[in-house]
């Protein structure tokens, strides 16, 4: 980790101010051409606080924890979980170095939309708070969706049955992630090779109404969850309606502690966020209107985010996490 924020500093630049615009004022950002982008910032950024530190900042340890704290597996944030069902039960998808890969039992079907992402945040949030694979979610399946801030709903389009087939199809996944800086870039800087591989869960009492919701996660999976996690405001990520919205909200709050490293503007061009986000917008054009119709409604519960939005590039400014430090 090459800096990290106290709680001063955090909280200073938590005054920061909305800039959402499509203009050029800042002339001395140079829009990169095609291909040209820094290797550094295509990779998890190490800039988050490790999990001890970064359950003490935002108080995720505390004897009355922040409620609205939930933090999101940094895997899923470099490369997105489907936004619409897939086709067959694998899915890959490919940003630059990273390449994730989905399987699930073909009777199952893979996750997709945004009530996975919306228990993939609570499943992390719960097992890093108990220090364990093994959680507790809520009384029953109902509670727990009250708590994700859905109705509860029966029926054929009910939301009670909807998450419960989403909640079965992400524990049934297996994750497969590798990255290699050498395939775009080569002899550029360190050559960072590796991959990681998992199932989500295995265990679950999805179909019992008069148990306590409990699910166990994979032990590989749960050490990928402790490998820095990303801290969110459950109250915005509740908020946003689509898994476009949600997907963008979390990366740029990822990349929040090194807008505010770096302090100078930063751009990244539209052909690599279309990778990492909607690969199947055939052209950049049509990724680039999508992106920010979605970004606008990310900014007007994300208040501090400060980008521009360039031809080639969207451009990060300095600004802080969604998520105030709790003792700042």
């Amino acid at each position: 980790m090459r800096k990290l924020l106290n709680h001063q500093a955090l909280a200073g630049y938590c005054a920061g101010t909305h800039l959402l615009t499509t203009g050029n004022s800042l002339a001395s950002v140079r829009e990169p051409g095609p291909g040209q982008i820094a290797d550094e910032q295509l990779l998890l950024p190490e800039v988050l606080p490790p999990l001890e530190p970064a359950l003490t900042l935002f108080g995720g340890y505390d004897a009355d924890p922040a409620p609205d704290l939930c933090f999101f597996a940094r895997a899923f944030v470099a490369t997105t979980l489907p936004h619409k069902r897939p086709p067959a039960s694998q899915f890959t998808r490919e940003c630059h170095f990273y390449t994730l890969s989905l399987t699930a039992p073909e009777e199952v079907g893979l996750p997709y939309g945004r009530l996975p992402r919306l228990a993939l945040s609570a499943l992390t949030t719960a097992a890093l708070r108990a220090k364990s694979p093994s959680i507790t979610l809520g009384r029953n399946l109902p509670s727990w969706a009250v708590s994700l801030g859905l109705v509860p709903s029966y029926g054929p389009r009910g939301t009670i049955p909807a998450l419960r087939s989403q909640l079965h199809q992400l524990l049934s996944t297996t994750v497969s992630i590798t990255w290699d800086t050498t395939r775009k870039s080569p002899g550029r800087g360190p050559e960072k090779i590796g991959s990681a591989g998992f199932r989500i869960g295995y265990e679950h009492n999805l179909d019992s109404a008069a148990e306590s919701l409990h699910v166990r996660l994979s032990t590989d999976f749960y050490e990928q969850l402790r490998d820095r996690p990303v801290p969110l405001d459950l109250n915005v990520l509740k908020s946003l309606r689509s898994p476009f919205q949600m997907d963008i909200y979390a990366w740029l709050s990822l990349r929040s502690l090194r807008t505010l490293r770096l302090k100078r503007p930063e751009p990244v061009p539209w052909e690599v966020l279309r990778e990492m986000f909607g690969s199947d917008y055939a052209e950049i054009r049509q990724f680039r209107f999508a992106f920010l119709h979605a970004l606008k409604k990310v900014a007007k519960v994300y208040p501090t985010l400060r980008v521009e939005s360039k031809d080639n590039a969207l451009v990060l400014l300095a600004y802080p996490p969604s998520v105030r430090p709790r003792h700042a």
